[in-house]
């Protein structure tokens, strides 16, 4: 997410972050949060593919 004009960035990363972490805690298992939050492109484009990477965190804790 890249923030904009207006307060919206706050209360969607927030509420994205504390829903995913809400299903990881009813279900009792890891849910990998990929989602950035920036302020603009080129921060969005540094951070890389965190989906990715929260991917392969969520197969490492599966597996062990």
């Amino acid at each position: 997410m890249i923030k904009g004009e207006t307060p919206h960035f706050d209360f969607i990363s927030s509420a994205s972050t504390q829903a995913i972490m809400n299903i990881s805690v009813e279900f009792k298992k890891p849910i990998g949060n990929g989602i950035i939050t920036c302020l603009n492109m080129k921060q969005a484009k540094a951070r890389g593919k965190k989906g990715k990477e929260a991917a392969k965190a969520v197969i490492s804790v599966l597996s062990q």
